[in-house]
């Protein structure tokens, strides 16, 4: 039986694995959440080619910007509703957000809980990005490789 070493799961180091939550206001630009993704991205030194998929609010979901990042990517889009989403304890929740949608976080709580509810790591907190068209994004970070290794 094999014994699978450092080295040899370094091939696995360059899968993808990011699991990316998105907030955003109606009718973004694909320009907007494109700028928004490849900045946020690179606060962890990641680009859009270590994402496997996309998790946001059921409202959001079916916009245009999303639906066709996510198809020219193959990225799976997961959608919550506003009351799934106000379940889930966040690291930077927003009084505001929950006044206005009903839940304090969209961007975290998407990814927490397209991410198991928790299985993954969360390594972008809620990071708010702002276009030139003047396009709100917010983007939080979840990486889905497994944490230990059984030897």
């Amino acid at each position: 039986m094999s014994k699978l070493t450092p080295k040899s799961l370094s091939q696995f180091d360059k899968a993808p694995s990011l699991l990316v939550g998105i907030g955003c206001q109606r009718g973004i630009s694909r320009e907007a959440l494109e700028a928004a993704l490849h900045e946020a991205l690179g606060q962890v030194d990641a680009c859009l080619q270590d994402v496997v998929a996309l998790a946001t609010l059921d409202a959001r979901a079916g916009e245009s910007a999303i639906t066709t990042l996510a198809s020219e990517r193959d990225w799976t889009v997961h959608a919550y509703p506003g009351e799934a989403l106000a379940g889930v304890v966040v690291p930077r929740p927003s009084e505001r957000l929950r006044q206005l949608m009903g839940t304090a976080s969209v961007a975290e709580a998407a990814a927490i809980l397209a991410s198991g509810a928790g299985q993954g790591r969360m390594i972008l907190e809620k990071y708010p990005y702002r276009g030139a068209d003047g396009g709100h994004v917010t983007v939080a970070v979840v990486d889905l490789k497994p944490s230990c290794v059984i030897q």
